[in-house]
Formats: structure tokens, C-alpha cells, sequence
């Protein structure tokens, strides 16, 4: 699940620095909104009666408000993570959102470049699939659950090429993931 749509979202920025997101830039109205509706859908209006759901989430305050929404429906607790945190974009953090395409353009060639400190897309891709190799241990020794990780863009759309079996540089050219997009990770999303 991305999260809902942020004060950094409204106010076209690239908000990436833990010292700061992990604070500032929470949800929008427009994105509390659309968790409200998507955890409906999600869990239904009648609750989380008949299914496990465990969240797991980035400490980015963002994404931490949509979690909690998200596990309060579901009547559990999010875990913070910061393996599935925003990727860093270095030089180009609390500057101008429209500066992604600028990184992207780059990512379609090299899956390892860091131009301007912006962390690589296969950096992101370790630490977050790290995440889910842990999860799934965990969940195999456990009871059937649904997981659900809340996190960020890029770091959803780059896991998912680990999912899909997509080489990190074609992220993009997965299906855009919205704000407050629930999907399920795997079978050529």
C-alpha cells in the first residue's frame, strides 16, 4: 500500500530526509480521505472479523499515519520499519518534486547510479525485499496472515520488480501505484 496523498505530495516536494519526514509531511486531508476508502475496501465495512492482517510499515510520518489508520481497521498494530523508509534522493531532497523524472530517466540505464546522492534503485530493492524475506520466515512459522507493507512510490514500484521478476531499471514501466493504492505484490502488477 502507497501511502495517502502528503503535505509534501500537496506542496510538490521530495521529501526523503528522516530527520525530517519522520516528523513532518504527514497525510493531507485529500489523503486521509483516500486511506478511509481504501481500508473499507480493504477490510470491508464490517471489520477484519475473518482475516489476520499483519502491517508493516515505513517510520516516514506519512506513512505511519496510514498504517496506523490502516491496523486500526484491522484491529492490529503497524511495525515501523525503516528497511521499506523512502528512498533517499540525496542533493535533490525538499527541492522540486518534478526532479523524480530526472532520477527515473537515469534509473531506465543503471539500476546501481546514485547521481546526486540519490540512493540506487537496487540499494532500495535489497533492503526492502530483505524486509519481506524476514516476513515471510516469519509468517511460514506462524499463522496464515495477510501482509501488508505501507510505504513509499519508489520503494513499492522498485519491490515490485523483485516480485515480477523485472530488472530494477524497468520500475517505472510498471504499473503506477497511486496514493492510498492497496496492491497485491507478484503476478506481473
Amino acid at each position: 500500500m502507497r501511502h495517502g496523498n502528503s503535505e509534501a505530495n500537496q506542496e510538490g516536494l521530495i521529501s526523503s530526509n528522516p530527520d525530517v519526514a519522520t516528523h513532518k509531511h504527514g497525510l493531507s486531508s485529500l489523503g486521509v480521505e483516500q486511506v478511509v476508502e481504501s481500508v473499507e475496501r480493504f477490510i470491508g465495512r464490517e471489520g477484519a472479523d475473518v482475516r489476520t492482517v499483519k502491517v508493516f510499515c515505513s517510520d516516514f510520518k506519512r506513512a505511519a499515519m496510514t498504517a496506523d489508520m490502516l491496523a486500526a481497521g484491522a484491529r492490529t498494530v503497524a511495525r515501523r520499519d525503516i528497511r521499506i523508509r523512502e528512498r533517499w534522493f540525496g542533493e535533490l531532497d525538499n527541492g522540486p518534486d518534478d526532479k523524480y523524472n530526472d532520477v527515473w530517466e537515469r534509473d531506465e540505464t543503471d539500476a546501481d547510479q546514485e547521481w546526486k546522492d540519490v540512493e540506487s534503485v537496487n540499494k532500495v530493492r535489497e533492503r526492502a525485499s530483505e524486509l519481506v524475506r524476514e516476513i515471510e520466515t516469519e509468517t511460514r512459522e506462524g499463522e496464515e496472515a495477510d501482509v501488508v507493507l505501507v510505504a513509499h512510490g519508489d520503494v513499492l514500484q522498485i519491490l515490485m520488480t523483485a516480485f515480477d521478476g523485472v530488472r530494477g531499471e524497468d520500475h517505472r514501466g510498471l504499473k503506477h501505484l497511486e496514493t492510498a493504492e492497496i496492491r497485491e505484490l507478484g503476478g506481473g502488477n
